[in-house]
């Protein structure tokens, strides 16, 4: 390879330390900013740890360079990408400034995941790209395995020492911070993580892999008009497979976190999906452009029968009652009806089984669906919420947003207060909407009239998630008391 001249060099590593000191002085400076949470002062701090580290290692490496020029430029080009790679995650850090983020959201969100995935670590970030996203590897991982080459493994070791473990960004579209009936897809996000375990687990088995195999073969072999050598046959079924596996992969991944993302926050998962659902066609096939993804009425079907077996649907008559309640009833029974009316066409999968490589793919994820739902009740057990708690108190949530009060709480007394669920005030969100804010262009109101009602709405919703968690907290800590007294 072509080399540089010991000055040349020089001036490269100047630069790259520089770049550290940048990021570190950037690093310093977010650390004073306002978060919901201290997860992005951790990952500021690790990032500004790493960069001092590399700064100092690239000054006592220099030394080396006139011994061996080539390999120690290798060495330094494959660090600075890594440093540069490093600086711009810092976005992550500056995303999740509180008056970027749905702030009321975070800890809620926090909470609820360590609930479910008491391993995992999830930061909060908004993304310009108009989608839900989670980074389904651990961060400081990827930090550690490379630095680990550069510094050696005790060395980087020692730089995690107060980083959590199994450390994601979960993401959310910058413009829909204040929609918080749109933020049920965080739970879709956080289901990501459920699949990957649930992938992972099936992966050490590989039985699935042999029927695969065995369909493909005879499907390469019935549409051949001579005989393939063994070695040509092979080579078919080889390439055939590996398209049907990263298929079937990516189908599992989108169909489990949904399932998840359901049973998490029932009904308010699948109103969210479906108005999602809108901006496509619902029959889109699975393909490299859209990066394989389960068409969107595969994934509201599952979604609704995950919520049927769970007694979500159809919603159950409450005890409760206040006026407005029979509209809302039927509100939410229309739509629960046109997305049942939805889901009954099987144009999907009629389009599917046209496609003999998506067939066999997606034959195999509904087998697999079966082991999926054994997954999900031996890992989590009975920490879902049943319908009956659920919709006990998501009906009088509704009443308090009927009544323009926060529905953070069930009350039955002066005295008496219980925080809500995450899951019964989005519930309630939803169902406020459909049933009192239905006709946004009716000729008797206007668009303006609507958005300003809907802003209303997705504020009372942020701040009772955010009220409700304090509250909660409030209770653990005197019950803590009373313990220590």
């Amino acid at each position: 390879m072509q080399t540089l001249n010991p000055l040349l060099f020089d001036d490269y590593v100047v630069d790259i330390v520089n770049r550290c000191r940048a990021i570190q002085g950037r690093s310093r400076s977010l650390c004073h900013s306002e978060f919901a949470s201290q997860n992005p002062v951790r990952l500021a701090n690790l990032i500004s740890d790493i960069c001092e580290a590399i700064a100092g290692y690239l000054s006592s490496k220099r030394n080396q360079f006139e011994s061996d020029p080539d390999n120690v430029l290798i060495e330094f080009r494959y660090i600075d990408e890594f440093i540069k790679d490093v600086g711009a995650h810092l976005r992550y850090v500056d995303g999740a400034i509180t008056a970027k983020l749905p702030w009321s959201l975070t800890q809620p969100l926090e909470k609820l995941s360590s609930e479910f995935l008491p391993k995992a670590t999830l930061m909060l970030r908004p993304q310009w790209k108009y989608n839900y996203s989670i980074s389904s590897h651990d961060l400081g991982q990827y930090y550690q395995s490379i630095l680990s080459k550069i510094l050696g493994a005790k060395k980087a070791e020692g730089l995690f020492a107060g980083f959590p473990k199994d450390f994601h960004i979960i993401s959310f579209p910058s413009i829909e911070r204040k929609t918080a009936l749109f933020h049920t897809d965080l739970g879709h996000e956080i289901g990501h993580l459920v699949a990957k375990d649930y992938l992972e687990e099936e992966s050490r088995q590989s039985r699935y892999l042999i029927d695969l195999s065995n369909q493909v073969l005879e499907e390469v072999r019935k549409k051949q008009k001579t005989p393939l050598t063994p070695l040509e046959e092979e080579i078919a079924v080889t390439e055939v497979l590996r398209r049907v596996v990263a298929i079937r992969r990516r189908g599992l991944e989108e169909l489990i976190s949904d399932i998840f993302g359901v049973k998490l926050f029932g009904l308010a998962a699948l109103l969210a999906l479906f108005e999602m659902s809108l901006a496509d066609p619902l029959d889109d096939l699975p393909d490299q452009e859209t990066n394989f993804y389960p068409p969107w009425r595969t994934r509201l079907r599952l979604g609704f029968l995950a919520l049927e077996q769970a007694r979500f649907i159809p919603v159950a008559r409450p005890h409760y009652t206040f006026s407005g309640i029979e509209k809302v009833l039927t509100c939410v029974d229309a739509r629960v009806d046109t997305i049942r009316q939805t889901v009954s066409s099987s144009t999907d999968k009629e389009l599917i089984n046209d496609n003999w490589v998506l067939k066999i793919a997606y034959d195999s994820i509904h087998t697999s669906l079966v082991e999926v739902e054994k997954f999900l009740n031996r890992r989590f057990g009975g920490k879902f919420a049943t319908s009956e708690d659920l919709y006990s108190q998501v009906f009088p949530l509704v009443h308090r947003l009927k009544e323009g009060i926060l529905p953070n709480a069930i009350e039955d007394s002066a005295t008496r207060s219980v925080p809500a669920e995450t899951a019964a005030i989005l519930n309630a969100a939803w169902f406020y909407r459909l049933s009192f804010l239905s006709e946004p262009f009716e000729e008797s109101s206007d668009s303006l009239s609507f958005a300003q009602k809907y802003e209303i709405l997705n504020r009372l919703t942020l701040k009772a998630l955010e009220l409700s968690h304090l509250q909660k907290k409030f209770i653990t800590w005197t019950e803590l008391q009373k313990q220590s007294q």
